[in-house]
């Protein structure tokens, strides 16, 4: 919520770092939570397999959203920012986003 906060221009929120630290504590203990779990059950702990369950989860909706700004993006962008909403959509499906916006930060 501190990212989004920040993100919307609320006032006295300055960066949105905590919000993030908290995600990537909660992430963290989350995740180490169902390899604890795993290992309890069968007495190993699978990453391909950790990571296989978590594309089935998150792909399909990851797929959902770009397709849905691909078509949104038809509607409400300016044709002169399609091109570039193309290509972050692009670079998105790839998880070459952050790379590409750090990328654009710099350069311009």
């Amino acid at each position: 919520m501190v990212v989004i906060a920040f993100h919307a221009g609320v006032p006295h929120i300055t960066g949105g770092y905590v919000g993030v630290d908290v995600f990537y504590v909660i992430s963290g203990f989350l995740i180490t939570g169902l390899l604890v779990d795993e290992l309890e059950r069968t007495g190993t702990i699978s990453l391909r397999g950790f990571y296989a369950r978590r594309a089935r989860r998150l792909l399909p909706l990851a797929a959902l959203v770009l397709v849905a700004v691909a078509v949104g993006m038809q509607f409400f962008t300016p044709p002169v920012f399609r091109p570039t909403v193309r290509f972050d959509a692009i670079s998105a499906a790839f998880y070459y986003s952050n790379w590409q916006f750090a990328l654009e930060s710099v350069t311009t």
